[in-house]
């Protein structure tokens, strides 16, 4: 699997998420409210192991230490810390999730869905052809290990996915 390739892989997951995320936030208030707390808790997970999908292909210090590189690279972690802000947020509403209003819950939802679409499309259009640019033919190994947390990425998206909801069969 070429690196590229890998990472749009990783996108497409998130992508499948993130529209779960927002058809999560429709519907009657009680199923909104539990339906965005439990696919929260898979996408959090998810964007933990992004950021080390990431730091496998960007922190080899041989790319991220170009000046050009560093650049994007700042931009990126920049859009990370948003994302953590908005994490933090949203960890404050789900805790509290009977007393913050709706709108408040749908009002998150799309800010996150907005901030990680605009945030996949910065990787997309300036770091992965900057990166690819920079090196066509990567170490195997760094491949092999792309492979790898994508795989677990997508696998723990699928367990978590289960487990949520075999845990919510049993509380009927």
């Amino acid at each position: 699997m070429s690196v590229i390739r890998g990472l749009a892989r990783e996108h497409a997951a998130f992508t499948q998420l993130i529209k779960r995320l927002e058809a999560s936030a429709v519907g009657d208030e009680k199923a909104a409210r539990r339906d965005v707390r439990n696919t929260l808790l898979i996408l959090l997970s998810a964007l933990d192991k992004h950021e080390k999908v990431e730091d496998i292909v960007f922190g080899n210090p041989s790319y991220a230490s170009r000046e050009d590189a560093k650049r994007i690279i700042d931009q990126v972690e920049f859009q990370h810390q948003e994302i953590q802000e908005l994490r933090l947020e949203f960890s404050d509403s789900i805790a509290f999730s009977g007393v913050v209003p709706i709108q408040r819950l749908q009002f998150l939802v799309k800010r996150m869905a907005d901030s990680l679409r605009v945030h996949f499309k910065t990787e997309e259009e300036c770091l992965w052809p900057h990166y690819e640019n920079f090196s066509r033919s990567l170490d195997i190994s760094i491949r092999r290990r792309l492979d790898q947390s994508v795989k677990a990425l997508e696998s723990d998206i699928v367990a978590n996915s289960m487990a949520i909801s075999e845990y919510l069969e049993g509380r009927k």
